[in-house]
């Protein structure tokens, strides 16, 4: 018998299928196992036609009938403290807890980046602008392309490394999307410019990360700690352009200009960030430092303690 059910809460992995969402209640209250919930995203499931605040409530139900929740990052955090019904006092344990990196560094020699480098053709003084993560319609990769091909015409000689690039399992218009970006590549004249690497193993994905100038990761819905791709970037401590999140609290702790540059989701704005970083080597070692110094936090021996701190608190909750 566990002491504590751990569920991983993100809506396009259920299917958007509404049963999750009374897993607290039904272990919790009937059968006496507390639940406590990683929200990963704060997407309502979905229930049926016009269900509107409906949908929006079961993500809160979900929160106050658990034992505890964690959020991935601070915006979240502050949605989750907003959360309640009329009468219900109560409100569970609530911690932020980020994502860590399954792609971890590996040492990698300068060789092994030169031999990389001229696998993709890359000749002297040429840049490499490389994007990671499944492909899916929230990643921009169309955004990518479009500052690539601004960059080009301005005279930067830049290559683009798409790492991984494979489609996304949890959406069936992923596939779609994937064909689209293979088109823009042809209609904007990169397909001698653009390398694809396929699906790789960990230890190929980190040397690619660490093969690269920068990583351009433009985030339709802006940049989060949610998302992988880009704490895979930051642990390796690579420069990093990514897209101004609605709430700068997504980003807690980063600081934009700090310890990565932020633009709008506009082709000409991430481009000229881009720029930026390219014409200055000081800036771009500064970026990758300080994304560095932040690997501990996401480090996986980090996130195990707090998480044993937190399931003591859900425990100590569960009791009462």
């Amino acid at each position: 018998r566990p002491d504590l059910v751990h569920l991983q809460y993100q809506a396009a992995a259920f299917g958007l299928a509404p049963a999750a969402m009374f897993l607290p209640a039904v272990l919790g209250r009937l059968g006496g196992y507390p639940v406590a919930v990683t929200f990963h995203d704060l997407r309502p499931p979905y229930l049926f036609p016009k269900a509107g605040r409906l949908r929006r409530l079961a993500v809160g139900m979900l929160y106050l009938s658990s034992a505890g929740a964690v959020a991935t990052n601070g915006a979240d955090l502050v949605r989750l403290q907003r959360v309640g019904f009329p009468g219900v006092r109560f409100r569970p344990p609530l911690a932020f807890i980020p994502i860590g990196s399954n792609v971890l560094p590996v040492p990698t020699e300068p060789e092994e980046v030169g031999t990389l480098r001229r696998e993709v053709g890359a000749g002297p003084g040429e840049r490499l602008i490389g994007h990671f993560g499944l492909m899916n319609w929230s990643k921009g990769v169309e955004l990518v392309l479009a500052a690539c091909r601004r960059l080009l015409d301005g005279g930067y000689r830049v290559r683009l490394v798409v790492i991984g690039g494979t489609a996304g399992r949890t959406d069936p218009t992923n596939l779609k999307y994937a064909e689209f970006i293979r088109r823009e590549v042809g209609r904007l004249g990169l397909g001698d410019r653009t390398f694809w690497t396929g699906p790789l193993p960990a230890d190929g994905v980190s040397r690619w990360l660490q093969a690269v100038d920068l990583l351009l990761l433009p985030y339709l819905d802006g940049a989060s700690l949610r998302r992988g791709s880009l704490v895979a970037a930051l642990v390796h401590g690579r420069p990093v352009v990514t897209t101004r999140p609605p709430d700068p609290r997504a980003l807690r702790p980063l600081v934009a200009g700090e310890h990565l540059v932020t633009a709008e989701a506009q082709a000409e704005a991430l481009a000229e960030a881009v720029r930026k970083v390219l014409d200055d080597p000081g800036l771009a070692a500064r970026l990758g430092e300080a994304a560095r110094r932040l690997a501990d936090f996401f480090g996986w021996d980090a996130i195990a303690r707090r998480h044993a701190d937190f399931y003591r608190v859900c425990l100590e909750y569960g009791a009462w």
